[in-house]
């Protein structure tokens, strides 16, 4: 069976809509700005529990209103997701190499562990989601795809990243599109120097890379 085409939406930080005819997925609700109706999804794909990415009371409300959420288990354990599913029938944690389908967008799950931060403090679980035909969600760290990637949605700045291990990363997954997120944090100084990040990717392995403005949509 085809994937349907999608859609993608560019919300705050790390936030993004990915959207087909049949389904509406959000991923990454965080802190810095978070959707109007919890209950406007079909589904949510959460990638880690930091605040950027998971906004509680949001996922919560999301939950009471019948929205499937998937993510990692410490994310449930952290956030009380599993409280709030008062059904127990919309909060999903899920393991690498589980797949599943929001409406008619297949998804399989990938990734392990948060990107090293300090190095005497672990990080939480990270789940990254391949969505549709090649749409390769990260999260925060750089895992490899399931199967091959011709978008890849991840970091651009991070306290986390540096320039050689995203350059090294584009070229192991060579997508066709790098589309730079995590950028919320960014004065527009800041912003320049990691679009010209971005800008050089194209010489090693991505076909285009490139930042979007929130509210911007493309097809994918």
């Amino acid at each position: 069976m085809t994937a349907p085409a999608l859609t993608l939406t560019k919300l705050e930080h790390a936030s993004v809509v990915l959207a087909s005819d049949r389904a509406r997925i959000l991923v990454d609700p965080g802190n810095l700005g978070t959707p109007n109706d919890p209950g406007a999804f079909d589904a949510i794909l959460l990638t880690h529990h930091h605040p950027d990415h998971a906004a509680p009371e949001f996922l919560r409300d999301a939950l009471a209103a019948g929205v499937d959420v998937y993510g990692p288990a410490d994310a449930g354990e952290e956030l009380g997701l599993a409280g709030a599913d008062r059904g127990g029938a919309h909060w999903h944690p899920v393991e690498a190499g589980e797949t599943f389908s929001v409406g008619d967008v297949p998804v399989v799950v990938a990734g392990s562990i948060h990107a090293e931060i300090h190095p005497d403090v672990p990080g939480p679980q990270n789940r990254a989601f391949l969505v549709g035909d090649g749409v390769f969600v990260t999260g925060d760290e750089h895992p490899l795809p399931p199967a091959p990637a011709s978008v890849l949605v991840t970091p651009m700045n991070a306290p986390w990243l540096a320039a050689p291990a995203l350059v090294r990363y584009v070229r192991r997954v060579r997508p066709r599109l790098v589309l730079g997120v995590h950028e919320g944090f960014l004065n527009p100084a800041g912003l320049r120097v990691a679009d010209r990040l971005l800008g050089m990717l194209t010489a090693e392995g991505a076909d285009a890379a490139r930042r979007l403005e929130v509210g911007e949509e493309i097809s994918l």
